[in-house]
């Protein structure tokens, strides 16, 4: 005997037909080939994984050229600094020369990264307070002007411990003329922290010039202090 569909099930309880606002049910259309169920395309709308193979190709491609060229222009600006090293002079005076006064000096332009984390921080507190789905401090939210934000907050918290270690390595370590290189180091990190919250907010991939001003100056003075340290050991 041939099994019936049970008729007491309505359309809407029913897993293969989806319920319209008008009109009978009618079965649920399949995707096209190569892309998802509706049901994985989540709440952050089209993304790389959900376009077919050759698609995904080419837009990771485009995505990594426009990232590069980020990062290129952000290096030629750095590289493009040591020419004008009395910048620094301009900006303030340089420390005397006692470790004490070193430390001081150093201490006060951290000053500066924490402004760009209290910034972020900020941000994100008015946000919450005023977002629904946000109030109650969940992980995820589904705004995405306060998803962006805590991604800075959590990048500029990384830079930031990043730069201290850096500077204060410069305070005890350099000599004077490297140490006054400090408040250059401080206007590269404002500026690069600006350029990626703005950056971000335009296009994920906008934020790698203002990744690129902030993290690579501090790079390469870890390396320097790196250096430093194994060709006096």
């Amino acid at each position: 005997m041939a099994c019936k569909p049970d008729d007491s099930v309505g359309p809407a309880q029913r897993p293969d037909v989806f319920h319209a606002t008008s009109g009978p049910a009618r079965p649920r259309p399949s995707p096209p080939e190569g892309f998802p169920e509706p049901a994985a395309v989540g709440l952050t709308g089209l993304s790389i994984a959900m376009l077919p193979a050759p698609a995904q190709s080419l837009a990771m491609l485009r995505k990594q050229i426009l990232v590069s060229l980020g990062i290129a222009a952000a290096l030629l600006i750095i590289l493009a600094l040591p020419g004008r090293i009395d910048m620094p002079a301009s900006l303030a005076p340089a420390p005397a020369s006692d470790l004490a006064s070193r430390l001081a000096y150093v201490v006060s332009w951290l000053l500066a990264p924490a402004l760009c984390l209290l910034a972020g921080i900020v941000s994100v507190a008015a946000q919450r307070f005023f977002v629904s789905e946000a109030i109650d401090g969940t992980r995820a939210p589904q705004s995405r002007f306060l998803e962006i934000n805590l991604r800075y907050n959590q990048n500029t918290l990384e830079q930031t411990v990043l730069a201290a270690c850096a500077w204060l390595g410069l305070a005890v370590a350099a000599p004077l003329n490297v140490v006054a290189i400090v408040p250059l180091l401080a206007v590269l990190f404002v500026a690069g922290r600006i350029l990626f919250w703005t950056g971000y907010l335009i296009a994920p991939w906008a934020r790698a010039f203002g990744f690129g001003l902030t993290f690579y100056p501090t790079a390469a003075t870890l390396l320097w202090l790196a250096f430093q340290a194994v060709r006096g050991s």
